[in-house]
């Protein structure tokens, strides 16, 4: 029998094979047919398209490579080659071959939407969608071709028309998890956060096990939407879920940390931290925010090496400066504190917390002129954020040097969030330091009134009853603090002081 023949009777038994799901013996039969023939066109490129799909890419592109040299003519010979490439990441490679393989075949979709697709891995949006509108226009694979053409209109910013084709691809093909997937991802860019959930928690439940990587998108993704809807333990259950299926997807590591420290578990939150570091070192971000959970931790030391290895990889990087700035500055080398925080209002100065950072690194070398005019100046910038404005006031009086100042900062944080406690508790701080003792019990009273449980601020109403010789009361308050938190010293003290004269 003609050797050819040969070749091409293993060539479709190879074939037949493949269909079946036995993809070794499909490529022990195409190795035959080559090995029968070695000049056997067909069966060479097939062989090098199911190695490239088992992910033996180098063995692949030498055979899709011979195949190309002996017919260089033939399109699906080109199409092979660049699914090669593809596949082993030469995308310029693949884009020509592609090319070459619809000249040879203009009116073929499939090709367009590979080649769409190599488009789209090259971030050529705008030609990827062109493209897979040719598919289309082709009758080429409907669902798969409307889907791409969605991500494609999302990555230029038509989140409309993305969504639209992801609808139409989710019709086309219902349950389809990819589709629900784009949708509910889409949903999400749009802040339609119930809508969001509800599809990707449908995409996790379709998606094959097989497709863990997949199925970790998703999941990863379903936390992003229960973040935003305030679902901090169902977003962790979901970051959680999809480091499972895929221990390396760094943004499930990232955002778990982040949900943990807004849990305030920052044991948590440096663990993640810590296995993202891990996966990636060269990731400024990881870097910074596990800086930063040492650094509420009260580690230090630990927390400056951290933000000086963020430095190190991007030396701009406004956050890890200000950050060892404060990090200096809990360790007391306060001229380092000061040179970093300087440094951080360089390269931010619209950045209130640099303002101030510098302002109480000043005030520690005693440069108190400079240090007033820093704390002035974050008040300026960020005069619409409360917790700055707290931080202000409480300044101004620790450094008793401008009364008037702190009741200003305090005023406007309870302007700028009129639930927040600690907002007025500094307010109340404040017009007792200026000794404005009347005017301090009602802010006082409120703070109590919105937090019960917080003794600092009972014993802070304590002392301005006190002041105004309404003992019995401030004895009362007094008590509460001591209940809440019977090792409070001060609190303890007035106790003592106050019953010896009710």
């Amino acid at each position: 029998m003609d050797t050819r023949l040969t070749a091409s009777s293993l060539d479709r038994v190879a074939r037949e094979l493949w269909e079946h799901g036995k993809w070794d013996e499909a490529i022990a039969s195409w190795r035959r047919a080559v090995a029968a023939d070695p000049n056997a066109v067909e069966a060479l490129a097939n062989l090098a398209w199911a190695l490239a799909q088992v992910r033996c890419t180098g063995e692949a592109l030498n055979l899709a490579a011979r195949a190309a040299a002996l017919a260089p003519d033939k399109e699906y010979v080109r199409h092979t080659l660049g699914e090669v490439y593809y596949r082993a990441g030469y995308l310029e490679e693949a884009l020509a071959q592609y090319q070459a393989a619809v000249k040879l075949r203009p009116h073929e979709p499939g090709l367009y939407c590979d080649l769409a697709d190599v488009l789209y891995s090259l971030e050529r949006y705008t030609e990827a969608a062109e493209h897979y509108r040719l598919a289309l226009r082709l009758g080429g694979e409907e669902p798969y071709a409307r889907l791409w053409l969605g991500w494609s209109r999302m990555q230029l910013g038509d989140l409309d028309g993305a969504e639209r084709d992801f609808s139409l691809a989710l019709e086309q093909r219902p349950g389809w998890p990819y589709a629900l997937h784009a949708l509910g991802k889409i949903r999400a860019a749009k802040q339609q956060f119930e809508s969001a959930r509800d599809l990707l928690m449908l995409a996790v439940e379709e998606y094959p096990d097989a497709e863990e990587v997949e199925r970790a998108a998703a999941f990863c993704e379903l936390g992003n939407v229960h973040q935003a809807l305030g679902d901090l333990e169902r977003a962790a259950d979901s970051y959680r879920a999809a480091l499972r299926l895929d221990p390396t997807h760094e943004d499930a590591s990232f955002n778990l940390g982040l949900v943990y420290e807004d849990m305030g578990d920052l044991e948590s939150a440096l663990s993640a931290f810590n296995v993202l570091v891990e996966l990636s070192p060269e990731d400024v971000d990881a870097q910074v925010e596990r800086a930063t959970a040492l650094a509420s931790l009260g580690r230090p030391q630990e927390a400056l090496e951290g933000y000086q290895a963020a430095i190190t990889l991007d030396p701009g990087r406004a956050d890890a400066v200000l950050g060892a700035g404060r990090a200096y500055y809990s360790l007391g080398i306060y001229e380092q504190a000061v040179s970093h925080c300087r440094r951080a209002v360089e390269l931010v100065p619209e950045d209130p917390w640099a303002w101030y950072g510098l302002a109480v690194s000043l005030t520690a070398v005693s440069d108190h002129d400079e240090a007033r005019e820093c704390m002035k100046r974050a008040m300026e910038v960020g005069i619409e954020d409360a917790h700055l404005c707290i931080h202000v006031a409480r300044w101004h009086i620790w450094q008793r040097s401008d009364a008037e100042s702190a009741v200003r900062a305090a005023s406007t944080a309870c302007l700028a969030e009129r639930d927040n406690p600690y907002a007025y508790d500094a307010l109340a701080s404040a017009l007792y330091y200026a000794g404005r003792f009347h005017d301090a019990v009602a802010p006082a009273q409120h703070a109590v009134e919105l937090a019960p449980d917080i003794p600092d601020h009972w014993f802070g109403l304590g002392m301005i009853l006190e002041a105004l010789e309404e003992r019995g009361e401030a004895l009362n308050a007094y008590l509460r603090a001591v209940e809440l938190a019977p090792g409070f010293e001060e609190a303890q003290e007035a106790v003592r002081r106050l019953r010896d004269v009710v």
